[in-house]
């Protein structure tokens, strides 16, 4: 936080147009949004997440601009920092990105008190690191939320194409029924 203070926001959004690449440029890559507010950090695991193979489309330094940059760049997983400089912290922040898209988090942590856990957790998070942590650990997180989020996407879509038939079985039934009842004197 203390470095946040004194490289202005201007750093970050310059930062985040220079040098990303788009996923039109090499499709197939995990498009990674980073909200971390400590800019040396925030270039570290961005240099980190770009030697694993991970497409980095944005640094937000706030809960705020996180939100503003999912919705505008549709990344497929977003490394999030619990404390964050500004009025809405991390774990604020995705709570709103769970309930408003459908995009995972992994929250990133050097405080590991239990109450910050728990209020964590209540949103339901797909990992958490806590700092420092390996090159390792990021990728197994990373990868893991992917498989996992997609997964669930699958089931999900599974789930409603099932609905849709035992809907449309059940008006054919129905339909059926009634042109029997009718054929009956």
């Amino acid at each position: 936080m203390i470095l946040q203070r004194f490289c202005d926001n201007a750093d970050m959004k310059d930062l985040n147009r220079a040098g990303n690449t788009t996923s039109a440029d090499k499709p197939g890559l995990a498009k990674i949004l980073i909200t971390e507010d400590e800019f040396i950090v925030a270039l570290d695991l961005q240099s980190r997440l770009q030697n694993l193979g991970y497409e980095v489309v944005g640094i937000a330094s706030s809960g705020d601009d996180a939100i503003l940059q999912v919705q505008d760049k549709q990344p497929d997983l977003v490394l999030m920092d619990i404390m964050l400089y500004g009025g809405m912290d991390g774990i604020d922040a995705s709570k709103h990105i769970r309930d408003h898209f459908d995009v995972p988090v992994i929250f990133l942590t050097a405080n590991s008190d239990p109450a910050t856990l728990e209020r964590a957790g209540a949103t339901h998070p797909f990992s958490c690191l806590l700092k420092p942590f390996k090159e390792r650990e990021l990728k197994f997180s990373v990868d893991m939320a992917l498989y996992h989020h997609r997964t669930a996407q699958q089931l999900r879509a599974a789930h409603d194409e099932l609905e849709q038939r035992v809907q449309e079985r059940t008006a054919e039934l129905a339909a059926t029924n009634n042109a029997l009842q009718n054929e009956l004197p």
